[in-house]
């Protein structure tokens, strides 16, 4: 499969044991049936540590554990093909698959103008399910079953997709005309990382403000919005800050109903719906101090309104901004070898 035409290039990261990687396609099982862009960065042998496409397949070894990853609002799986090198350079899999509406898979359908930034909660959790599941029946038909233990993990918009995940009521799925997220489909994940999850924004709509949008919402969910979302205010990174502003699958025109769900329904997790999370579920939420885009008190306050599970964790990133695993040098390789440190523990 030919690469990705996105660009800008992030910047270089020089990782030894670099695994591999490659790039596949996974078919939806909605009605839909939307393909969906992925890909995998894997360990291999010694003897292949290329980490590009031009190895894959070759001296792959077992991984210690897969994680899956949702990435965040305006963005796409891409960004994160430096950083997510650390994954198999300490023995684990991460895959990466652009949700409905951005990157690969919103340019692969019929209508990539309109399909771009088009989505909802309901149909984001229902994706993330039917990615989590077919992940599940690949590993267990390349390594044993169960053999390779799955955890999700979001940046931004998917931080809050894959902490609503695990907190969907069977009254909130009956209301959304919905079966996603299944219980069988929770129970396949260990546990759950969160960076710097859209739960809280920094400044929040004023409550006159998201009332109106609010009913504007459910009336005219077809009508296009524009985010205000600055390069510079992601990142400290003046390279990823520009590469944002001139990244052509980060475009800032999208649907008035794809920002409905984590508007209205972040805040609820933080208040109401934590009260859902699974005892037997692991929890870690990264947040930096610096963070111009989402509120690190709001996913501080989650974490400590969980009461089902001692096993959870709130780490403050002191300075950082919204794009944990993109800041510069050293910062984003001591975030993600944390996460992985983390994961590690738990397999």
């Amino acid at each position: 499969m030919a690469k990705p035409t996105t660009s800008p290039d992030p910047p270089r990261i020089e990782i030894p044991n670099a695994g591999s990687t490659e790039q596949y396609w996974i078919d939806s099982t909605h009605a839909d049936k939307m393909r969906f862009w992925a890909k995998r960065w894997y360990p291999t042998a010694a003897s292949s540590s290329s980490g590009d496409d031009e190895a894959a397949g070759q001296d792959e070894v077992q991984p210690k554990s897969c994680t899956v990853f949702c990435h965040g609002f305006v963005e796409y799986s891409e960004r994160y093909r430096e950083i997510f090198k650390v994954w198999p350079s300490k023995g684990h899999e991460i895959v990466a698959f652009d949700q409905r509406g951005w990157g690969e898979t919103a340019a692969a359908t019929a209508n990539p103008a309109k399909a771009y930034g088009y989505a909802t909660w309901p149909l984001q959790f229902e994706d993330l399910e039917n990615v989590v599941r077919q992940t599940r029946q690949r590993l267990d038909e390349r390594w044993g079953k169960d053999a390779v233990p799955i955890f999700n993990m979001g940046q931004s918009m998917g931080g809050g997709i894959v902490l609503a995940f695990q907190t969907r009521s069977d009254a909130w799925k009956m209301a959304n005309r919905t079966s996603s997220p299944s219980a069988e489909a929770r129970d396949l994940v260990r546990g759950t990382i969160a960076v710097a999850p859209w739960l809280r924004l920094t400044e929040p709509p004023h409550p006159l403000l998201a009332w109106v949008g609010n009913n504007i919402m459910s009336k005219i969910p077809g009508m296009p919005w524009y985010v205000d979302l600055k390069g510079a205010n992601i990142c400290r990174d003046p390279v990823v800050a520009a590469n944002f502003e001139n990244d052509r699958f980060c475009q800032k025109k999208v649907y008035i109903k794809t920002i409905a769900g984590p508007l209205f329904g972040g805040p609820a997790i933080i208040t109401r719906d934590y009260e859902h999370w699974p005892k037997d579920k692991p929890l870690l939420a990264l947040h930096g101090t610096g963070d111009l885009v989402t509120d690190h008190l709001g996913t501080k306050q989650l974490v400590d309104n969980i009461a089902s599970t001692d096993d959870k964790e709130f780490k403050q990133l002191d300075g950082f901004y919204h794009d944990i695993l993109m800041e510069p040098g050293q910062d984003k390789i001591d975030a993600a070898q944390y996460i992985v440190d983390w994961i590690e523990k738990r397999c």
